[in-house]
């Protein structure tokens, strides 16, 4: 496994290579395990005749690593971007109260955490979603990752904050209860700007390694006895 190139080559035994159901058993195996598979190219010739190809789990070779870190910040700035488009008005709504001084009847005052719930849950749904799918996969193997965190912080204050506004709207006499929508939609909102920070820095970072890559010699001289060819 190369770290810095993203690339992993797979050697295994030429009688046992099925290239068709092993290609797609170890696309399967790679993305259980909680990592994306770009592609997975076989070479024509293998450099053992005893073993079959090798497998190199990797883009296409027309991307480069830059290319897909871009497109990797890409992605979390559109993300982050819809998560604050909808965390303002989730703040604005569920705040405003203490913050304006807004007065309102028991019936429009639930309708309004009922909109901030909705607004919360497209919120997880869209810019947190991620941060959940990548946290069951770290679970199915006993693992933990930053993304558990993040997931369980806000899937904890927006399940709390769910039961709470259920109990207010079923009059079972509990009185008034807090609610955290707005902590569940900035934590996923916040780290995943961070996200984005860090994919760019990455790919500025790629830029240069794969300028450094396209610096190797073509050619190359090499003494031979008292010769050199």
């Amino acid at each position: 496994v190369n770290l810095a190139t993203e690339r992993a080559l797979i050697q295994v035994p030429r009688s046992a290579f099925d290239r068709d159901h092993d290609l797609e058993a170890l696309r399967e195996a790679i993305e259980d395990s909680g990592y994306d598979v770009g592609s997975i190219s076989v070479p024509e010739e293998a450099s053992n005749a005893s073993s079959a190809p090798m497998a190199s789990s990797k883009a296409s070779p027309p991307e480069t690593i830059g290319a897909r870190r871009a497109a990797e910040a890409r992605l979390w700035r559109q993300r982050w971007m819809l998560g604050l488009g909808l965390t303002l008005p989730i703040m604005a709504l569920q705040m405003g109260p203490h913050w304006w001084g807004w007065h309102l009847e028991a019936g429009p005052d639930l309708g309004r955490l009922w909109v901030v719930l909705y607004l919360t849950a497209l919120v997880l749904s869209t810019t947190g979603r991620s941060f959940f799918t990548q946290a069951i996969k770290a679970a199915r193997h006993g693992a933990s990752t930053m993304d558990t965190l993040v997931a369980l912080g806000a899937g904890v204050a927006f399940g709390y904050s769910s039961i709470a506004l259920g109990l207010q709207c079923s009059g079972a006499g509990v009185g008034v209860l807090e609610v955290y929508f707005d902590a569940a939609a900035m934590i996923v909102t916040l780290i995943s700007v961070g996200k984005w920070l860090e994919a760019r820095a990455k790919g500025q970072a790629s830029e240069a390694l794969d300028r450094l890559l396209t610096m190797h010699a073509e050619e190359a001289t090499v003494r031979r006895g008292e010769a050199w060819v």
